[in-house]
């Protein structure tokens, strides 16, 4: 009975230390340009098609860029804040 309660306590640790080894490895991400974390956005639900411009104010990056919305190909002026 106590290997049975010891094993479940070990497979207990073991899953929540890979959550939060998982968890930790997606804040940990930094790079060397608000472009380039741009770049590596997951998902982005506009495409980057052209940066204009970036602006840092109290480390956060402002990144403007040209992106085609619908389907009728218009340019419009867009920003993304990247932390």
């Amino acid at each position: 009975m106590k290997k049975i309660i010891i094993g479940i306590v070990v497979v207990g640790l073991l899953v929540v230390a890979a959550f939060l080894y998982l968890e930790n490895s997606k804040k940990n991400n930094s790079y060397s340009t608000p472009e380039e974390a741009l770049s590596n956005v997951k998902a982005p639900k506009l495409e980057v098609l052209k940066i204009i411009d970036t602006k840092l104010y109290d480390d956060v990056a402002y990144v403007f860029y040209y992106s085609e919305v619908g389907q009728t190909p218009k340019n419009y002026l867009c920003d993304r804040q990247v932390e």
